[in-house]
């Protein structure tokens, strides 16, 4: 995440942000705290602050606390360079994989939850055809992967 991004979650600016990490200056808001924390989807205040004296501090990140979220920003921070086994995913299935993800996010009464074990595997795969496809294929995957998108 780039500063400007972080800053941005947190109401700041990226300048206020340099300053908080070079120690130039305090973060003594407990809500700036707070939000700095939920925006890294640190879950513990003190893995920040650097207490660890007495019990963890809680941060509330609402939907961000959801059981599925660490898988699904693994899925998008970690990549694999290595060449998948089985070759990339096509882009037809690919594309009906994300159509199927989408209609069960609309449909769904437990749709964080449904749709939060499918998308790991969808975000990888995804990204793996995007990196390994070429030409129409390629073009695509992109498509499939992000469908608002004007490739």
């Amino acid at each position: 995440m780039t500063r400007p991004v972080l800053a941005e979650l947190c109401g700041r600016g990226p300048d206020w942000l340099k300053k908080i990490e070079t120690g130039e200056r305090e973060l003594r808001s407990h809500t700036l705290l707070l939000r700095l924390a939920s925006a890294l989807q640190v879950s513990d205040l003190s893995v920040i602050t650097g207490t660890e004296a007495g019990p963890a501090q809680p941060v509330p990140l609402g939907r961000l606390s959801h059981p599925v979220m660490p898988d699904i920003w693994a899925a998008v921070m970690t990549r694999s360079l290595a060449a998948p086994a089985a070759g990339p995913v096509s882009p037809a299935v690919l594309q009906g994989r994300a159509d199927q993800t989408w209609r069960l996010w609309h449909t769904s009464a437990r749709n964080r939850t449904e749709v939060g074990a499918l998308l790991p595997a969808l975000i990888r795969d995804g990204e793996t055809a995007v990196r390994t496809l070429d030409g129409d294929e390629r073009r695509a995957a992109l498509v499939a992967r992000c469908p608002t998108s004007t490739v």
